[in-house]
């Protein structure tokens, strides 16, 4: 488990650090660029993992069988013997090509969890609400203290603490001033516990949820685990961020998914790849 979160917070940084130098030019250049390696080096291991010269003999002979089709379209018996040989040779084909891509998605996925956090989250708009959640592992604690929220000079907290008892949940709203990157200090049963929180400014990597579960970590990484028993998570809600010239905006799996797959047609042939 600590080699992942070592590696978890490697590729944070790495991808914070391509923000900040190739992303300066054009954000949806540094996406780009990323989704087509991406594209290549999926198309580099479906090469390497899969059988190549049995995907391209089954591949030739679906192209034969739906020829066929064609030829004696008027002939019934030859028509029922290619459609039957033709779900035989698809199931083949699925065979050959299914365990290299499953293996080959593992580090895609990986990847792209990460780049929701630099693609997929925008800062706080200045002068607009936001909720931040804290999640409790027990009941709350009627007689005690409601916990209190710290946040930088530039944001306010326009609440006190709001707490949903049936859900062992802590709220409060708060509300950015001007554009600031910072931590949030939350105070509750003498622990305290910090939340990186940004706001307008540049575009950089964004943590929406800091948890003390491992296996959360996997699908909100960027922010070392919580150590405190006490506190689940915390969670600031972000903005969902588009990207894209002009009103032609959209979310940025669909642009990953368009480059990444350029990516590989393009090289596909160079590289000696048959799918």
């Amino acid at each position: 488990m600590a080699y992942l979160v070592l590696l978890d917070r490697l590729l944070c940084r790495l991808l914070d650090v391509y923000a900040s130098t190739v992303g300066a030019l054009s954000p949806l250049l540094s996406l780009a660029l990323l989704a087509a390696v991406a594209g290549v080096g999926m198309l580099w291991l479906i090469g390497k993992l899969s059988k190549q010269n049995a995907v391209r003999i089954t591949r030739r002979q679906i192209q034969a069988t739906l020829l066929e089709f064609r030829l004696f379209w008027d002939e019934p018996r030859v028509v029922w013997r290619a459609q039957t040989r033709l779900l035989r040779l698809n199931g083949r084909y699925l065979m050959l090509m299914l365990p290299p891509v499953l293996i080959g998605a593992i580090p895609v996925a990986f990847l792209m969890i990460r780049m929701e956090g630099l693609y997929g989250r925008a800062p706080l708009p200045i002068a607009q609400p936001a909720i931040v959640t804290v999640q409790l592992a027990g009941p709350i604690n009627e007689q005690a203290a409601p916990p209190r929220l710290d946040a930088p000079p530039q944001v306010s907290v326009e609440t006190p603490a709001l707490r949903a008892f049936r859900d062992n949940q802590v709220c409060w709203r708060i509300r950015p001033l001007a554009a600031t990157s910072g931590a949030l200090r939350l105070f509750i049963d003498g622990e305290v516990i910090e939340k990186n929180i940004a706001a307008g400014g540049s575009w950089s990597y964004l943590s929406d949820r800091r948890s003390s579960s491992a296996s959360e970590l996997f699908w909100h990484p960027g922010e070392p685990r919580l150590q405190k028993r006490r506190v689940v998570w915390v969670e600031v809600q972000y903005p969902t961020a588009y990207w894209g010239p002009g009103r032609f905006q959209m979310h940025w799996i669909w642009w990953f998914l368009v480059f990444s797959m350029l990516g590989g047609l393009l090289l596909k042939r160079r590289l000696g790849v048959h799918f």
